[in-house]
């Protein structure tokens, strides 16, 4: 799901081209989960879902060692993950249980400090987490069919770079609803931390989706091209 045109992201996006993927451009995120999460329900080939992100360096070795993961040890959900900005040490995951917290700032979540992972202080390579912010990360079908994507809050965003500027409330904070039901089914989050990827930053100023038109495009690992 992209709202943006990044390089050198969307070079790496592109070498991702052993799998079937689809883009959803331009579409608010609620729509874009919605829009997805339907043409994969309705393809009942594909046994797992992989979140691809447009503001992470996200490079095919590291996704293939996660589908070697779950073809070795059967995860419902293997992930990769990535630093959360350029400033703090953090890492978009946390062991902290937030179901009962109301999360309103970063500083709630008590993210992972990545000297902390140099250090040994958690296991290697397979770590239980309860949130990931959904950066590479491969979900079993079962997963898909049991757990919709549903925001956690919604808020007005109008001034989100003249984007989507309707006044109406926007969806948000999907990963951490999606952890939040996870849990509550007694879904296991885990990530391997061999698998670190490079996320921009804060880019919500690159956000353009209004010169980028609205599209849903399937690119097949056989190298077929059409919007769906």
């Amino acid at each position: 799901m992209s709202v943006r045109n990044m390089q050198p992201f969307k070079y790496w996006l592109e070498q991702i081209n052993f799998i079937d993927r689809i883009k959803i451009q331009s579409y608010q995120h609620e729509e874009a989960h919605n829009i997805a999460r339907t043409f994969f329900l309705k393809h009942t080939e594909y046994t797992h879902w992989l979140f691809l992100n447009d503001d992470v360096l996200i490079q095919p070795d590291i996704i293939k060692l996660l589908i070697r993961d779950d073809e070795e040890n059967d995860f419902q959900i293997i992930s990769g993950y990535c630093n959360w900005d350029f400033h703090r040490g953090w890492i978009n995951a946390t062991t902290k249980n937030l179901s009962n917290i109301r999360i309103n700032v970063a500083e709630q979540y008590g993210f992972i400090n990545i000297k902390d992972i140099f250090a040994g202080k958690y296991n290697f390579p397979f770590l239980k987490v309860y949130f990931e912010g959904l950066c590479g990360t491969l979900i079993r079908r079962d997963i898909i069919e049991k757990i919709p994507f549903k925001a956690y809050m919604h808020v007005n965003m109008t001034f989100w770079n003249g984007v989507f500027k309707d006044n109406k409330p926007k969806g948000m904070m999907f990963d951490l609803r999606f952890s939040n039901d996870c849990h509550k089914e007694g879904i296991p989050f885990i990530i391997d931390l061999r698998c670190f990827f490079m996320h921009g930053g804060n880019t919500i100023h690159l956000t353009d989706a209004v010169n980028i038109p609205k599209s849903c495009i399937f690119y097949g690992k056989d190298g077929t091209i059409r919007d769906f």
